[in-house]
């Protein structure tokens, strides 16, 4: 019935092939690619409201029952939203354990606030999922659509206040804010929830390289969508899942790692405020665990202006771990010397610019040498990011530096080694 008011056109004939690509093979609902559809005709029409709902606690669920009863709970709750929907109403599963209802001829926040409620509240009863029955909720967020909206600032706009509500709490409700949702916001959630659920996330490998041109290390950058790790961690933060992106971050870091057999030290930068949370070394106690990546090869960045007191007791366990620190964000200062006193890190990472300054500058370049020397005393390596020439990579080398990372770290020889002799002299 909601397909056919949609208006597809013949090409999708016969009647079969329309079901099979539009309607999701799990629960019979419309699955997103007749969502688009929808969601573009409500946009033109307006007086529409998009509501986004996800089960809260989902993964819990098919951790401890198993995909049979995450596979049935879904099931039911697909047949209880049809259920509670009127018939002019739009329900889909999108992937995974989201759903997304389009109220149609809503005029206003408060009546798809009040329906996408009751909508929530029929989950307060459990659900007889025939060898179990379950308690369950869900949490969703609103967006009105105006005729002419569009459709991705709509999507994004509910998508956000579906966070805010799950912030709030566990089976709630948001309505967007006027002003709308941010767009670099809203894709920080979509790698963040791609982490959390399992879903394909892009892992770029990028080498660094010795002055022999051997890989001794693999810089790993989790996304795609040129965001810093630590404005995808605030992201998280502000929706209450900082602590569980780290985790899944981790997790997926180590398991692709140890999956590239060849791969040598895998260095990887977490947000510099996940080194204040007890929870880290648990996390990546878990993470090497469960990948079989040993310790010795992982080396976690920590960014130079997160080094305080407070942070030390995490550091350490970290490296009784057997995990290494590499200091980053080095800007040529000498005042590096005195957090390389305890010996905790085995690498100094010099910033980007930096790197320009002292590749470029003859004043810079002394400098660069003088520290090496000094920073060498402490038993510690000298990394730098972001080359890109070769003339660049060459007055580095000639500096002390150990390794570099950037377009001009690209090996003389088409050999990689698993010595990471560079890094774990302060092991």
């Amino acid at each position: 019935r909601q397909l056919e008011e949609m208006e597809f056109g013949s090409q999708f004939a016969p009647h079969e092939a329309v079901h099979l690509a539009l309607n999701d093979e799990l629960t019979g609902l419309p699955n997103r690619r007749a969502f688009d559809k929808a969601l573009e005709k409500a946009c033109v029409r307006g007086g529409a409201a998009l509501c986004l709902m996800d089960l809260d606690r989902f993964k819990t669920v098919n951790d401890a029952l198993g995909h049979v009863v995450g596979d049935r709970l879904l099931r039911a709750v697909a047949k209880k939203l049809v259920t509670h929907t009127r018939g002019r109403d739009f329900v889909c599963r999108l992937a995974g354990d989201e759903f997304a209802v389009i109220l149609n001829d809503v005029q206003d926040e408060r009546a798809a606030s009040d329906a996408l409620d009751r909508l929530l509240s029929s989950f307060q009863s459990r659900l007889d999922l025939g060898d179990v029955d379950l308690s369950v909720s869900l949490s969703g967020g609103i967006a009105m659509i105006a005729a002419g909206e569009d459709m991705d600032q709509a999507y994004r706009n509910a998508d956000v206040a579906m966070h805010e509500a799950k912030k709030a709490r566990k089976g709630g409700l948001a309505v967007h804010a006027a002003e709308g949702a941010s767009l670099d916001e809203h894709d920080d959630l979509v790698l963040v929830k791609g982490l959390l659920t399992g879903a394909d996330v892009p892992l770029r490998f990028d080498p660094a390289v010795d002055a022999h041109g051997a890989i001794i290390a693999q810089y790993v950058t989790v996304g795609a969508h040129g965001r810093s790790i630590d404005d995808v961690f605030a992201t998280a933060e502000k929706f209450g899942l900082g602590s569980e992106f780290v985790a899944a971050m981790l997790k997926e870091v180590c398991e692709a790692a140890a999956r590239r057999l060849s791969t040598p030290a895998v260095h990887i930068r977490l947000p510099g405020a996940a080194f204040g949370s007890e929870l880290l070394t648990a996390q990546l106690v878990a993470a090497l665990e469960r990948s079989g990546l040993p310790a010795e090869t992982l080396f976690l960045e920590v960014p130079q202006d997160v080094c305080r007191r407070e942070s030390a007791e995490v550091l350490l366990a970290i490296r009784h771990l057997g995990v290494g620190l590499i200091l980053g964000d080095w800007e040529l200062g000498f005042g590096v010397v005195d957090l390389l006193a305890e010996g905790l890190f085995s690498a100094v990472k010099l910033g980007g610019p930096a790197v320009e300054a002292a590749s470029r500058d003859e004043d810079s370049a002394v400098l660069v040498r003088a520290a090496v020397t000094l920073i060498a005393k402490r038993c510690a390596a000298v990394l730098a990011s972001g080359v890109n020439s070769p003339l660049d990579a060459t007055a580095l080398f000639a500096s002390g530096v150990s390794a570099i990372h950037g377009k001009a770290a690209v090996p003389r020889e088409t050999r990689s080694t698993t010595s990471v002799s560079a890094f774990t002299s302060a092991a």
